[in-house]
């Protein structure tokens, strides 16, 4: 039978009571995103998690009302693993402190007990939460310790994350990469939280591209969407190294918002063939084609030829004709 995670940690706080039977005279108001700090690459790539949303919204309601709430102290609490927020605002953590110190603590943080280090705990719901009382200075938090599998956790971080406030596509992307390290397989992961294998294997691309980018990404997830990480894995693909050359050349223009993150494929194609034309005519390799991403003929010189080489796999009927053809046209018969 397939294991639904999410019927599971529903199931698991069935018995407790709804929200509605508990007292709740004020809400944590929540803290609106930065409007300047979202993506600009349109519709987001995980569109389709609403429904995981709202499942773990229905969830930390409900151990939060009716779980055993209990007091531990913010230093024996660290980040869930599986944690993909790379960037928390300050502003709206000390905002949020204030509210809970003008309201209290309405709603306890949702933790597990530690696999390895049994007097320490792991976050699973409510990482903003703490970090706002641990950054003023409080020594205690209200929790409750729930029962979560390492899948659980995972796929908890993902989706609070995205119910409360709208992650980059790469903090995405490297959260998808770190959580199929806890499950078999890959379609396991797109049925836990509910996106299409298309929507994965697009935020896998940002695993495809140069170190260089990655480690700019790293402390400023926006400056690449999925899409156009997409358009820049594929056409590095189609180039190689002297894609790669090119994408060094570009990407200060993009890490100075002088060159739109959507042109950056095209651009690289444009660079590429600027630099081909402009080469020299020296001995070595002078231009290489692909097929499908991958090495398909070449043309290089040495020091008495011109050679034109074709892989053996892409070399049918119809190809090696147009090249006797061409030849014939070249050196016609006396």
């Amino acid at each position: 039978m397939r294991r639904n995670l999410r019927e599971e940690m529903l199931n698991k706080t069935a018995s407790l009571r709804s929200t509605a039977e508990v007292p709740r005279p004020v809400l944590e108001p929540a803290v609106a995103p930065d409007p300047s700090r979202l993506p600009r690459t349109g519709p987001g790539q995980l569109a389709a998690l609403t429904t995981a949303q709202q499942r773990i919204k229905e969830l930390e309601e409900k151990l939060a009302s009716g779980g055993a709430r209990s007091k531990l102290p913010v230093s024996v609490l660290e980040r869930n693993p599986w944690q993909p927020r790379r960037y928390f605002d300050q502003a709206a953590l000390d905002e949020l402190g204030q509210n809970i110190e003008i309201n209290g603590q309405l709603q306890p943080i949702i933790v597990r007990v530690h696999p390895e280090q049994p007097a320490r705990y792991q976050i699973a719901m409510g990482e903003r939460r703490w970090l706002s009382r641990k950054n003023r200075g409080h020594a205690e938090i209200d929790v409750v310790v729930v029962d979560y599998s390492d899948e659980q956790m995972a796929i908890t971080a993902l989706s609070e994350n995205l119910q409360r406030e709208e992650l980059s596509d790469y903090e995405i992307s490297l959260s998808l990469a770190t959580i199929e390290k806890a499950f078999a397989k890959r379609k396991d992961i797109a049925e836990a939280i509910g996106i299409s294998r298309t929507q994965l294997f697009r935020l896998s691309a940002f695993q495809k591209l140069p170190d260089f980018v990655l480690e700019d990404l790293d402390t400023h997830p926006r400056l690449l969407g999925a899409s156009a990480a997409g358009d820049i894995a594929s056409v590095l693909g189609r180039h190689g190294q002297e894609g790669t050359n090119a994408l060094r050349e570009l990407w200060p223009r993009v890490r100075q918002g002088q060159l739109e993150q959507g042109r950056v494929a095209k651009e690289i194609d444009v660079l590429v063939s600027r630099h081909r034309d402009a080469s020299p005519r020296r001995d070595g390799y002078l231009r290489t084609f692909y097929r499908n991403g991958k090495k398909a003929a070449d043309i290089r010189r040495d020091g008495k030829h011109l050679m034109i080489r074709v892989h053996q796999t892409v070399l049918d009927d119809k190809t090696e004709k147009s090249i006797k053809d061409f030849m014939d046209k070249l050196f016609p018969q006396d």
